[in-house]
């Protein structure tokens, strides 16, 4: 699902929402919407942080990542205490549509390429 941020301009597909916090250093955890979690949380991404109500939005970058069943853990470079996290309970996590990468099994053919001569 690609959604369009109104304060960046730009179109983003949603990875999932903040429900809680876990640890005193600011730890998210995150409702997953999406496939290839470890290529969307990857340390060093860029992801934007936006309040569906306010439409305010802060840009974040990966610092950890650990993903357990349908949950991802993630610790961003700019959230450095428990305090700061939980004002962020509530926005969804959104990456940039034009920097989607794909796994490259999804992107491998299926089938044969022998062809008749």
């Amino acid at each position: 699902m690609s959604s369009f941020c109104y304060n960046t301009g730009m179109n983003y597909v949603t990875l999932g929402k903040i429900i809680n916090v876990r640890g005193l250093k600011g730890e998210v955890k995150i409702l997953t919407s999406t496939d290839f979690s470890k290529l969307r949380y990857k340390v060093g991404n860029e992801l934007i942080l936006e309040n569906e109500d306010t439409h305010d939005v802060v840009t974040v970058t990966v610092a950890h990542h650990v993903q357990v069943a349908s949950f991802d853990f993630v610790i961003f470079n700019e959230i450095k205490d428990v305090d700061t996290a939980n004002k962020y309970r509530g926005y969804y996590v959104q990456y940039p549509v034009d920097k989607l990468q794909f796994s490259p099994n999804v992107l491998s053919k299926s089938g044969s390429d022998k062809s008749k001569e």
